[in-house]
């Protein structure tokens, strides 16, 4: 093997890792339920958002909210002025987690893809919740969304902070079959 080979091979082992550390988490945070009410676990779902750089606004019910249009760094963008309900709706996968990352600069946009967030929490009964991250994606401003893709790595950090315990069973698993969790 060459010694061009070397960088290639170790970037395609990471992204395959990268890949299944993803799916791992897709298939766990998918239909997890938290053992908390949402008065709980809603102000730490909208906490986790912000931490990222996509400030949370409150839409169309209790436990409900959006974000702007941002690049994946954190740049603020226009909020499209007309809604589209189809977009509220479906969870195909995806495969890149959201967000800047806290205390990193937001660069001005040059253009480029940019993605907005709709958080919808949802009442099990009086001690349960699900709380779904929904990320849609435009490959630039003008472009139209596409159709929502679960947010894993979103759903993820939540269940990290809400309840410890579940994440870190979650985590042995990961380990036990060979994954690497962020």
């Amino acid at each position: 093997m060459g010694r061009a080979a070397v960088p290639a091979l170790l970037s395609l082992l990471s992204a395959c890792a990268a890949s299944r550390a993803h799916h791992f988490l897709a298939e766990r945070t998918d239909e997890h339920v938290f053992a908390r009410p949402i008065a709980e676990v809603w102000p730490v779902a909208k906490t986790v958002l912000a931490e990222r750089g996509f400030p949370p606004e409150e839409t169309g019910g209790p436990y409900r909210l959006q974000t702007a249009i941002l690049t994946p760094e954190g740049n603020l963008q226009e909020t499209p002025k007309t809604s589209n309900a189809a977009m509220d709706v479906g969870r195909a996968g995806g495969a890149r987690g959201g967000g800047r990352r806290p205390g990193a600069e937001a660069p001005t946009h040059s253009g480029g893809e940019v993605w907005r967030f709709v958080v919808n929490g949802t009442v099990v009964d009086d001690t349960h919740c699900r709380v779904r991250f929904t990320r849609y994606t435009r490959d630039s401003i003008e472009s139209p969304e596409s159709i929502g893709e679960p947010d894993a790595e979103l759903e993820w950090s939540l269940i990290s902070r809400v309840e410890p315990e579940t994440a870190a069973a979650i985590r042995k698993d990961a380990t036990a079959a060979g994954v690497t969790l962020p």
